[in-house]
């Protein structure tokens, strides 16, 4: 269904914007789970910071280091998600502790990880099994499907 859909948009899209090939690369990084400064990023992909933040806001709508937190937050949203939420030892490594992963979860979700994953949301549950079974992947920025090196 991808490769259908990926053929009927490309045949509307008119020329790529000049910065896709550096936007498909920030993708690309934001899924290596080395990279966790603003300095990595800009380094591998050889920008000064000023330009990063400007391709970042401009892009994505968040200044890079906001980028980097909510991927690592989502990364150990959605483990936590497929263990049942019954221990944070799902985190990313990057955290420091528990206490600092709940800050994450107050600033994008107003309220606990556990407390979120408790909530019914069919809809997004619906969601999730159908980027993973037509991506390889349930959640946006996290998994490989997308954004492959050309």
């Amino acid at each position: 269904m991808k490769a259908i859909l990926d053929r009927f948009f490309m045949r509307l899209m008119g020329k790529p914007h000049r910065d896709e090939p550096r936007i498909m690369e920030l993708n690309r990084l934001l899924l290596d789970e080395d990279v966790q400064t603003v300095r990595g990023l800009g380094e591998a992909l050889g920008m000064p910071p000023h330009q990063l933040r400007r391709l970042s806001l401009r892009r994505f709508g968040f200044p890079p280091k906001l980028l980097l937190t909510r991927t690592r937050f989502l990364r150990s949203l959605m483990a936590l998600k497929a263990r049942g939420a019954e221990s944070y030892d799902a985190i990313d490594e990057y955290y420091t502790d528990a206490s600092h992963f709940l800050r994450d979860s107050e600033r994008f979700l107003g309220m606990t990880a556990r407390r979120f994953l408790r909530l019914d949301m069919p809809f997004l549950d619906a969601v999730l099994r159908a980027r993973q079974m037509v991506l390889d992947t349930a959640t946006p920025a996290l998994g490989p499907a997308v954004y492959r090196k050309r």
